[in-house]
């Protein structure tokens, strides 16, 4: 399994897809807006860059659905895991917009 560093996770993206009604698929990857996904790891100890302090973030876990910035995000590509075929973030903490309550 992959294990992100300090402040990092690592997130599958949602594909969501939207057809027409004579049935055609509608690509939506639109790469100028915010992604959605699924946190797969994270490691939730955060350190402080200007001081000495650590802390955790407490409200998001592995499962949570979250929205992201993608301008910070780095695309990886991994196989192992069952994750062969899926788009998997690696993300700051702190570019997660928001965790979304279904």
């Amino acid at each position: 399994m992959l294990q992100p560093s300090p402040s990092m996770a690592f997130v599958i993206q949602d594909i969501q897809e939207k057809t027409t009604a004579s049935g055609f698929l509608i690509s939506t990857n639109d790469k100028r807006k915010s992604g959605q996904g699924t946190i797969y790891s994270i490691n939730c100890q955060v350190v402080c860059p200007h001081c000495t302090q650590h802390f955790d973030r407490k409200d998001l876990k592995t499962g949570d659905k979250v929205l992201f910035s993608r301008y910070v995000a780095e695309q990886i590509e991994y196989e192992g895991d069952g994750l062969k075929g899926k788009t998997v973030w690696a993300i700051p903490l702190d570019s997660i917009l928001a965790k979304i309550n279904d």
